[in-house]
């Protein structure tokens, strides 16, 4: 089965190759900078590059960069449904437009992924998380819910305590889903609960039962 599947393709890739390069629409070394530019094991784009050749002979590098763009960004879901379909594109300048539109944007997955990077997981059991954020995006995802200044809609106050050396720690009870602030100041330490209201040590260690 794989054989014949493989026999599919590669003749697919012969009857591009006699339509355009049989035919002397698109040079031999064109087609094969074409086929290296293509990332995909069945050379899907392959058509698509050859057909905007012939409409911008010129432009044939261009082409040949754009498509591993779209391809990575059709891969990461930025380009999703019939803006996945390479079919759509009729002209190169709808598919600079496209791909233009989605430089520099990050996926829900890859952002998730640089706030937990922002902060640094100090401890964790079954019921307590302990994180030390070090970007204001990673205060304001494990500090959600809470009234903390540096956790707020306005990063000044995370900025403030930044710059003054303030090292933070948000202490999560993942059974109460109930949370508590640390700050190490060069005076001591504060501790506050999820209301921003001061709290001493001990009360601290009693609210969160550790023995």
């Amino acid at each position: 089965m794989f054989r014949l599947l493989l026999e599919s393709l590669l003749e697919g890739l012969k009857d591009i190759r006699r339509k355009y390069v049989d035919s002397e629409m698109v040079p031999e070394d064109i087609f094969k900078k074409f086929e290296t530019a293509d990332p995909t094991s069945t050379k899907k784009y392959l058509d698509w590059m050859c057909r905007m050749y012939v409409q911008t002979p010129d432009r044939a590098t261009h082409i040949a960069d754009i498509i591993p763009i779209f391809d990575q960004q059709v891969e990461r879901q930025l380009l999703k449904g019939s803006d996945a379909d390479i079919g759509k594109y009729k002209d190169l300048d709808s598919m600079d437009t496209a791909v233009a539109s989605k430089e520099g944007v990050k996926t829900k997955g890859e952002q998730h992924k640089e706030i937990k990077a922002g902060a640094e997981k100090v401890y964790e059991d079954d019921d307590l998380l302990i994180v030390s954020p070090e970007t204001y995006e990673a205060s304001c995802k494990y500090g959600a819910g809470t009234k903390w200044c540096t956790a707020s809609m306005t990063r000044t106050h995370w900025d403030n305590y930044f710059r003054k050396g303030v090292k933070l720690y948000y202490i999560i009870d993942k059974k109460k889903n109930t949370k508590f602030a640390a700050a190490i100041i060069p005076e001591g330490e504060e501790y506050f609960d999820a209301t921003d209201k001061a709290i001493s040590f001990e009360t601290l260690v009693k609210r969160l039962r550790i023995k």
